[in-house]
């Protein structure tokens, strides 16, 4: 969360509150007085034009149009929550504890909660898990690897820079809503002015959006699936500098080598998060019409990569998924471990740990993405950080767990 003020994903949901309020009083799950004046700027503008007769469907079709079934969903778990908490402390109970608090308002819109009393608990902060950057981690320090963000790093060994899903520009709610994204070309340009190459876990616009931008003004080879190769024949790279590194048989694991670094494509898959479904999946078509809205960079195939660099292996897990029964890799020095989703995959931090046996995990995409880049990261909703580091721990004793902030460095 960013000091002063409250995080994007608790006024998001209360802005889903809101507009629960301009539903017919019949079909209404809940009532909240209170989400509106909760909102500033541009939420509560739009809270405010869903109560107008003309856009009162229209707001929430469109929400619904550019993230499917968040808000739904989002209205859903309140209610069941409200029911829950409504029952059990009709039931007798006197406390009512709030994880994770945000911008929740049942201490006054619930009336089983008036005799109740109530304390908030914030969430893990993610700055007590930062990884100090001096002294080098490890070693000789030779490697460096920066967090860009969400799932983006940069890789610099020997004067060779590897890029691993750089996605800089960060649309807010509203773009991906209502507008096809474009990168922020001054944004990317500062923030990757060199690349030898750039590696594609998979193609969902948090990941891919910046890529053929980047590609262009550093001349870098891109290294994805099918979907990459698509996106970025559509933006009009040159074959020269795509490789596709989808296997085209079972059992198949592409290399490639960029410089020092020895890299290795093992299959992976996306975490189904949205109601047992993976979000946005299937295959970006050949020679789509770019830009593009954000439900149209489909998932693509997903790989976990292997990279040997300077005698230290890394993995990056793009999603909080894992094939590993198809893996055969052997330990590395540090995982770069997705946290979104995670929840949702069953034992993924045993299962990352067994399959992996790092030295260490850093922990990535646990960020809010619609949040713009201003080197501060507020956490996404659910990501429940504080569990995931005990049960890496719990499955690993002495394995170091840690997380950078955005732009953050650390040696190897």
């Amino acid at each position: 969360m960013t000091p002063g003020r409250s995080s994007r994903t608790a006024e998001y949901m209360a802005l889903f509150r809101a507009l629960e309020g301009t539903v017919p009083r019949a079909a209404r799950l809940f009532d909240d007085p209170y989400a509106l004046a909760m909102l500033s700027g541009g939420l509560r503008a739009v809270a405010r034009c869903a109560r107008l007769p003309m856009l009162r469907c229209a707001v929430p079709w469109l929400i619904d149009r550019g993230w499917p079934l968040t808000r739904s969903s989002g209205v859903v778990r309140t209610r069941l929550i409200d029911d829950a908490v409504e029952e059990t402390l009709r039931g007798g109970a006197a406390q009512l504890v709030l994880l994770g608090a945000g911008l929740d308002s049942r201490p006054y819109r619930l009336s089983a909660a008036s005799c109740a009393s109530v304390f908030e608990v914030d969430h893990l902060r993610p700055e007590a898990l930062f990884f100090a950057s001096a002294p080098p981690f490890g070693s000789s320090g030779e490697l460096r690897v920066t967090w860009l963000g969400t799932a983006g790093f940069i890789l610099e060994h020997s004067g060779h820079v590897v890029a691993i899903d750089p996605y800089l520009t960060r649309a807010s709610l509203w773009r991906c809503l209502f507008a096809p994204l474009r990168a922020d070309e001054v944004l990317t340009r500062r923030l990757v002015s060199r690349a030898d190459a750039i590696l594609l876990s998979h193609t969902h616009f948090d990941h891919a959006l910046d890529v053929p931008v980047i590609a262009r003004h550093t001349g870098a080879r891109v290294l994805g699936s099918r979907s990459a190769m698509n996106l970025c024949r559509s933006h009009g790279l040159p074959a020269s500098q795509l490789e596709c590194v989808e296997p085209l048989t079972i059992g198949e694991v592409p290399e490639a080598g960029v410089g020092p670094f020895r890299l290795r494509f093992w299959p992976s898959a996306h975490s189904a998060f949205l109601f047992g479904r993976v979000p946005f999946a299937g295959e970006i078509a050949e020679r789509v019409d770019v830009p593009m809205r954000c439900e149209a960079y489909r998932c693509g195939a997903v790989f976990g990569v292997e990279i040997e660099v300077g005698g230290r292996r890394l993995f990056h897990v793009g999603s909080a998924e894992l094939v590993e029964r198809r893996w055969h890799v052997k330990p590395v020095d540090l995982v770069l471990a997705c946290v979104a989703g995670w929840t949702a995959t069953e034992r993924y931090p045993e299962r990352l740990v067994t399959a992996l046996s790092p030295g260490a995990v850093l922990l990535h995409h646990w960020d809010n993405f619609l949040h713009a880049l201003d080197g501060r990261a507020s956490v996404l909703p659910a990501m429940r950080l504080g569990s995931l580091v005990e049960r890496l721990n719990a499955a690993a004793p002495g394995v170091r767990v840690g997380a950078l902030p955005i732009l953050g460095m650390l040696r190897l």
